[in-house]
């Protein structure tokens, strides 16, 4: 499961390198990606295995920055 939060901060970092991202969006990602990865590892910790609702967003944020970086959204 957080081979998902590996790659979201691979492909911000990366899009913020290649210029496709820029710095106040990045700063946007960075906060969902906190907050998803807070709600995880308490969620895992408190609430016995409910922090696995939060991946399903970093996993959406995967595909759109997917697109995003690589894809062409507009065909």
């Amino acid at each position: 499961m957080l081979i998902a939060f590996v790659a979201y901060l691979v492909l911000v970092i990366w899009g913020l390198k290649e210029a496709e991202i820029y710095g106040s969006e990045a700063a946007v990602h960075f906060v969902i990606f906190g907050l998803c990865l807070a709600g995880f590892l308490l969620g895992n910790m408190y609430w016995s295995g409910r922090g696995f609702w939060f991946v399903v967003p970093v996993c959406l944020a995967d595909v759109y920055l997917l697109l995003k970086l690589v894809g062409n959204p507009t065909m």
